[in-house]
């Protein structure tokens, strides 16, 4: 299980990641709740350094989300 400060460590390295390459949209889906609200936090994170993330409790709810950056 990952930690608040590790959920901000990976923000960290995909800030690193954007400004080597372009980064797509990334979709994280988990069923746990815990999980989910690693990933909202990362997402919100994310945001803030310009990187597209959403948490997702289901797949099509994903793809749907990623289908809007096409």
């Amino acid at each position: 299980m990952l930690t608040p400060d590790e959920v901000r460590l990976l923000v960290l390295r995909a800030a690193d990641m954007l400004r080597a390459l372009d980064l797509g949209p990334t979709a994280i889906v988990t069923t746990d709740d815990v999980v989910f609200g690693m990933a909202r936090m990362y997402a919100l994170l994310a945001e803030r350094a310009g990187v597209s993330a959403e948490a997702f409790r289901d797949v099509p709810s994903a793809a749907n989300w990623l289908d809007r950056f096409r």
